[in-house]
């Protein structure tokens, strides 16, 4: 396969540099959300279980908004006030790591098509983007869910509002970069040397 100019190679190649920084930013905010679960579950959930405790309003705030918003619910907070369902909340965020995981093997990938004409395929580099776009589509809407949900749209002092915000901030740089990424790498190769040495025949 032909590979595109030099000019569209280079910017293909910082649209996959900014979606790796996006990642970047993800594991941030998400690391941070799942710590959240690991410092400050159980606190909160013997709070919760004990009349005579008042847990703090902020965690119980976050905690609660994260259980009760995410793709895959986990509401045993009120049920079950023990050390496992502060292991479930920890969990459940974790579980969103995999769209890095993802994302390095594109970001792998993408180099690998934009520069060596073996991988160079539109349809495979159109599937294997489009496929993380919509990942990175549905996990961003939740995080920006949690974080509007915590924080009323407003800037929130509370944790865990500010790590989902950072999280959902990745998701978006990421999917505003394979967005210019699919745009740049869907355009017209650079024609071969033989076809424009065939092209100069065919004029004379």
């Amino acid at each position: 396969m032909v590979l595109h100019s030099a000019g569209m190679r280079a910017g293909q190649a910082c649209m996959l540099l900014l979606s790796i920084l996006g990642g970047i930013i993800v594991i941030g905010g998400l690391g941070a959300a799942s710590n959240q679960c690991d410092e400050h579950a159980y606190g909160l959930l013997r709070d919760l279980g004990d009349p005579n405790r008042t847990p703090d309003p902020d965690i119980a705030t976050g905690l609660g908004t994260a259980a009760l918003n995410h793709i895959q619910p986990f509401t045993a907070y009120t049920h079950f006030p023990d050390g496992r369902s502060a292991h479930d909340c920890g969990i459940h965020l974790s579980l969103d790591w995999w769209l890095v995981a993802y994302e390095i093997f594109t970001f792998i990938y993408g180099m690998a098509a934009v520069f060596n004409e073996f991988f160079h395929n539109k349809f495979s580099v159109m599937t294997i983007f489009s496929m993380k776009i919509m990942l990175a589509t549905l996990i961003t809407s939740v995080y920006v869910k949690l974080a509007y949900t915590i924080g009323g749209g407003d800037h929130s002092d509370i944790d865990m509002g500010q790590y989902t915000r950072t999280g959902a901030a990745g998701g978006i740089v990421i999917l505003v970069a394979n967005y210019i990424f699919l745009i740049l790498f869907g355009t017209e190769e650079a024609p071969s040397v033989q076809e424009q040495e065939a092209s100069v025949e065919i004029q004379k």
